[in-house]
């Protein structure tokens, strides 16, 4: 409608837009992006379709805020990045991000994204570029599920892997996602748009990330539950500082 268009335009001369410095931020570090992430589901669903946003280059559109499609086209950076010696990040595999921390034997995995399916994509791709070391531990950040949903691909058979938690992180988790299912699963289509087309008309990016994927799902139990800020903890010799940080985005929390 005209107001929509106009609320748009207007937001042009209320925000800088055209600086740069996101842009670089966003591209910095990057060792490798696959040239068409595409990562199939169950039978002939696909739970990561990268390429379906394509669309999403110059000049905002009418139909969309020119803010949120600013924010589509830095979120369509997708790959593999160093941070800083040691510590990498694979980014646009899923709405959440996973980090690899280089330890003595191996990786330490801090939040396994949201699927199965993204995460085996995601670790694969780490290794074919990093060496094919094993997972030496998982980290799950928050209770969130796309923070801990990809688990089951990283842990594999190493049944001696360790999880560390935040403290309640199995109460919010199962509470959110099995208690509160169906709820959380109808709150998802709308706050993600999941079943939109993606288009300029329909779904464009969920400020986040482009949104969550929609594959197969798994739980761990934590093997170590962190209680105390200022809790110290070697891991995979790594010596780790942990702050609790309960009900800052979600009920169960950690950095």
């Amino acid at each position: 409608t005209q107001a929509t268009v106009s609320a748009n335009a207007r937001l042009v001369s209320e925000l800088n837009l055209n600086d740069q410095q996101d842009f670089q931020d966003a591209t910095r570090g990057l060792i490798a992006a696959p040239p068409s992430l595409q990562i199939a589901g169950p039978g002939k669903s696909t739970v990561w379709n990268m390429p379906s946003f394509d669309f999403i280059k110059g000049a905002a559109p009418d139909t969309v805020n020119p803010s949120l499609w600013r924010q589509a086209i830095l979120n369509n950076n997708h790959g593999l990045y160093k941070v800083t010696d040691g510590v990498y990040q694979i980014r646009g595999f899923d709405i959440s991000n996973m980090s690899l921390i280089e330890g003595k034997t191996g990786w330490i995995v801090v939040d396994p994204l949201t699927t199965k399916e993204t995460a085996a994509a995601a670790i694969a791709f780490a290794r074919e570029h990093l060496g094919d070391k094993p997972v030496s531990a998982i980290i799950f950040t928050h209770s969130h599920i796309d923070h801990f949903g990809g688990v089951l691909s990283v842990l594999g058979a190493g049944e001696n892997t360790a999880i560390v938690a935040p403290v309640g992180f199995m109460e919010e988790a199962t509470s959110e996602n099995v208690i509160a299912g169906t709820t959380m699963g109808r709150r998802s289509m709308f706050m993600f748009g999941g079943q939109l087309e993606h288009s300029s008309r329909g779904h464009v990016d969920s400020g986040l990330g482009k949104g969550p994927a929609l594959g197969s799902a798994g739980i761990a139990a934590p093997t170590r539950t962190i209680t105390t800020t200022g809790e110290t903890l070697t891991i995979d010799g790594m010596d780790f500082i942990f702050q609790n940080a309960p009900g800052s985005e979600a009920p169960a929390e950690l950095t």
